[in-house]
Parts: C-alpha cells; structure tokens; sequence
C-alpha cells in the first residue's frame, strides 16, 4: 500500500477543485470557474467532472469551441455520462442556431427588396453611431460589472484574512482604486 496517500491527496484536490468549480459558475464567476476547474486538469487530465466543468464555464464566457473540445474528450472517456452529452447536444444546438441567424442577416443584408443594395450614406452613418453608442454602453457596463466583481473579491479575502479585516463600501473601495490608478500613471 505504499503510496496510497499521495493518490488519495490527488483524488481530494480533484473533487474539492471540481466542487468550487461548481460553485463558482452558479455564482456567475465564469472565469474563475473555468480557473479551477483547469487547475483540477493538472492534477489528473482525463478527469471527466472538471472536463465538463470547464467545458460549461468555457461556454458561458462564449467560447463554444474551447467548450466543444473539452466535452468531446469528456465523452471519449466516459460516453455513458448523460451531462456531458446533453451539454454538447446543446452546444450543437446553439452552434445552428448562430448559423441560421447569421444566413437571415445575410440574406437580409443582400436582399433587393429596398430597390438598393446598399443604405443611404446618412442611414448608414446613423446606424454607424447607434451601434457605436450600444457598444460603448455595454463596454461601460461590463467594466462597472468587472469592477464590483473585483471589490466583491476584495472584500472577500478581507474578511477571509487574518486577523479579519472589516469590509469597505464599493464608493470607499472605488475611490481608493481610482486614486491608485492616478498615481501608478503619474509615477
């Protein structure tokens, strides 16, 4: 029984890696998730739960392929494991969902209906501005998301210290980071 330990430390790593994994991704830390998950991939990388983990967290981020790899390899080492395969059936699904709507947009961008090819200058610059505003408006909005994740995690590992440290409000903890970032470009 000589080194029954050393794989039992491995086989618990994998499980608690795999678990945070999980909880990680319910709690919309997909990249984090997906972190984990692979972590646990370094420890053993046939482990068919932290395939499916990262494929799932890869998915959520958006990115399908990386997701479809990982599920294919999952199921090649465990073809009866009903998750992994309802997950690529439904990455399957998506993929031909994205593709016939990427037909219609073509299709409807090609179309003659309008008796032109092509929009007016102006409707196109004003669609140019519109779609520029929606994109600013959403990268603004990921970057305060990112930003509360990142004071959420701060406040985490404060709590978590030791000795605990109390916790600071987001307008505290924003200023501060802002000043930081003030100095770091004045220095």
């Amino acid at each position: 029984q000589g080194n029954t330990g050393d794989e039992q430390v491995k086989q618990l790593i994998i499980i608690l890696q795999t678990n945070l994994s999980m909880i990680c991704f319910k709690q919309k830390k997909h990249k984090m998730s997906r972190d984990v998950a692979s972590k646990a991939l370094e420890v053993d990388n046939q482990n068919v739960k932290a395939l499916y983990r990262r494929a799932v967290a890869s998915r959520a981020m958006g990115d399908v392929d990386a997701a479809r790899a990982d599920l294919k390899e999952a199921y090649k080492l465990d073809p009866a494991n009903t998750a992994v395969k309802k997950e690529l059936i439904a990455i399957k699904k998506s993929l031909e969902d994205m593709k016939k709507k990427e037909k219609a947009r073509l299709q409807k961008a090609f179309s003659s209906k309008s008796g032109s090819l092509l929009y007016s200058d102006k409707e196109a610059e004003e669609k140019r501005k519109l779609e520029e505003k929606k994109e600013q408006e959403r990268r603004d909005a990921e970057a305060l998301k990112k930003r509360k994740q990142e004071w959420e995690d701060e406040c985490v590992r404060r709590m978590s210290s030791e000795p605990p440290e109390e916790a600071i409000s987001y307008e505290d903890w924003d200023k501060a980071m802002k000043k930081k970032d003030e100095d770091e470009e004045k220095a």
